[in-house]
This record gives C-alpha cells, sequence and structure tokens, in this order.
C-alpha cells in the first residue's frame, strides 16, 4: 500500500464509504474498505509489541496492509464480528465477538492513528441526554424534554404543550429506523408499556428542518421543504422534500463546533428547527449521520471535505 492510504472501515457495501474511497482518489490518495465482519474468521489482524515499535497489520482476501502505511481512519459504521458457525455455544459466540473487538479497537489506539470519530468518543456522544445538556451549556436552544418510564411524566408534557408533542427512541433497533412519531391520544392510552423501555418526549418546535453537517471547523447547512409536513415528522421519510443550501449565523456555526468537540467528535449530522420567529432549535446531532442525500440534492462538497480532512490528519 502507498504511504498516504486511509483505511475506512464499514461494510464493502456502503455506499458513503464508496464515496469517500473515489474522493480520496481524486486527491492521490489511496482509500481501503474494510470489513470488520471479516474478523476473525476470514481476515487476519495482528498487534506486536517489539523492542521499542508498535506494529499493527491486516491480512485480508483482498489486501495486506500494515498500519505504517495508514494515515488515518474513518470509523464510519463497522459491523460486528462473523463468528463461523462451527462455534456453537451462544456464550462463547459472544465471547468470540468481544475479543475481536478489543483487538481491532484497542490496536487502533496503540497505532497511534488519528480516528475519526474516536470510537469511544462516538458511543459517548451518541447518548441524547448528554447531546441536550452540551448543547443547552453552549447557548443552542433546545426543546422542552422529558425521557422517562413514568407515564405520569410524559402526560404531564402532552397536557403542557397542549398536545403539541413529539416521541422518539433513545437508540435504533437492530434492522430498523425508528423515526420520530407524534404523541397522539392512542399513544398516551398505551403508556403502560413504558414498563418495558423509556422514551424521549419532546415539544413539538414549527418551523423548517435543517441538517447541518460538522467536520472539523467546517459547517456545511442545508434547509428542507416538506410537501408532506403532516404525514412526515422525519424528514428522512417524506422523499418529496426539497433541500437547499443555508446560511447559519455565524453564532450557530461557532455553537456546533464546540458542541462537536465537546462530544470529542471531528465529524457529525446535527438536526435543527429554523423556528419562524428565526430562532435556532438544536434537537440531535448522530456521529455516524448520513450525507450524501444532502450532496446529491444541495451540491454542497461534503465528501471531499471529508476527505480532504481525513488527509490532513497526516
Amino acid at each position: 500500500m502507498p504511504a498516504a492510504t486511509i483505511l475506512i472501515i464499514a461494510r464493502r457495501d456502503d455506499v458513503h464509504a464508496q464515496v469517500m474511497a473515489a474522493a480520496a482518489e481524486k486527491h492521490d490518495a489511496c482509500a481501503v474498505i474494510f470489513d470488520t465482519a471479516d474478523i476473525p474468521s476470514v481476515d487476519r489482524a495482528t498487534l506486536r509489541f517489539s523492542g521499542d515499535r508498535t506494529e499493527f497489520e491486516i491480512r485480508s482476501t483482498r489486501f495486506n496492509l500494515s498500519f505504517d502505511d495508514v494515515r488515518s481512519v474513518w470509523w464510519r459504521r463497522p459491523s460486528s464480528p462473523r463468528i463461523a458457525e462451527e462455534v456453537a455455544d451462544d456464550h462463547a459466540r459472544q465471547f468470540c465477538i468481544r475479543e475481536s473487538e478489543m483487538l481491532l479497537r484497542g490496536a487502533l489506539d496503540a497505532a497511534n492513528v488519528p480516528v475519526i470519530n474516536d470510537p469511544a468518543a462516538q458511543t459517548r456522544a451518541a447518548r441524547k441526554p448528554l447531546q441536550l445538556a452540551v448543547a443547552r451549556s453552549l447557548g443552542l436552544m433546545v426543546p422542552r424534554t422529558v425521557m422517562s418510564n413514568d407515564p405520569d411524566t410524559i402526560r404531564d408534557l402532552w397536557e403542557a404543550t397542549a398536545g403539541k408533542c413529539v416521541y422518539k427512541t433513545f437508540t435504533a433497533p437492530v434492522g430498523r429506523m425508528a423515526e420520530t412519531r407524534r404523541l397522539t391520544q392512542d399513544v398516551l392510552a398505551d403508556l403502560q408499556r413504558l414498563r418495558h423501555a423509556p422514551i424521549i418526549a419532546q415539544e413539538l418546535i414549527d418551523g423548517r428542518d435543517l441538517r447541518a453537517t460538522v467536520i472539523g471547523d467546517h459547517v456545511f447547512a442545508a434547509a428542507g421543504c416538506a410537501r408532506l409536513p403532516a404525514r412526515h415528522l422525519d424528514g428522512r421519510l417524506d422523499l418529496t422534500t426539497t433541500w437547499q443550501p443555508h446560511d447559519l449565523p455565524d453564532e450557530t456555526r461557532r455553537s456546533l463546533v464546540l458542541l462537536a468537540r465537546s462530544l470529542g467528535l471531528d465529524y457529525g449530522c446535527v438536526d435543527l428547527r429554523l423556528r419562524p420567529d428565526g430562532q435556532y432549535v438544536f434537537l440531535e446531532i448522530n456521529p455516524q449521520g448520513q450525507f450524501l442525500y444532502v450532496e446529491i440534492l444541495t451540491g454542497l462538497p461534503l465528501a471531499r471535505t471529508l476527505a480532504e480532512f481525513l488527509m490532513e490528519r497526516w
């Protein structure tokens, strides 16, 4: 591999990873997509400490890569290690997965290579209670929010907002999209299910959807115009939504960069609402957010900027 190699940790069929690899190659860098599902059953990973040297290498059916050649890593969306069927016991399979992940994540730390985003920071930053607390501390406006498994507390918010409430999950169920939904009377009548899992309930903010992509010190914002606002509260589900570049106020830009830094992130996709009175309201930040649809619909240079940012880490 050439000395200027960007390692992208993602599924091989991940479109964002493929676009990023192409963007890196346009800048005379080599980009390698590594699917961690192939560890440990197919690919081999080795970390060596010898004398004063630390060596990490991956031997794949598609490439051999020494981390002496890797200058940065994009921790896109790693797959869970795939364990051979001959390991039949479930506890043993889970042990094999944990051990494989420990080797990979520990080796990335030991190799002292810039990782965007750092997996540990990304895991912490994905916690929605922390996001809202940090955003508010930086002067960003946040909606009235209740996170609880107490039906009465959720109902109190619904009444205080005259029924203008939405709800969402803390995490996405495996293999499913967990979209934001309206908190209706029917949902309120079924709140006893909160004994199984809490929810996030928020005041519904009227206004336009904004998507801000933070890459280092750069912030690219796009505003959505929903054609079916009554049907969809989650802009990802309304394919008729049109997007256009949006100029954020300098103060809001600075706050979003500080938000990402405070959460330990170099990259993240922020969801905002622009109220009719001109106020920007922070909803959440996704450390692994999608950006291609915004680039395709607006022409904002997101893949190029992220590729350049990864190369600047050298």
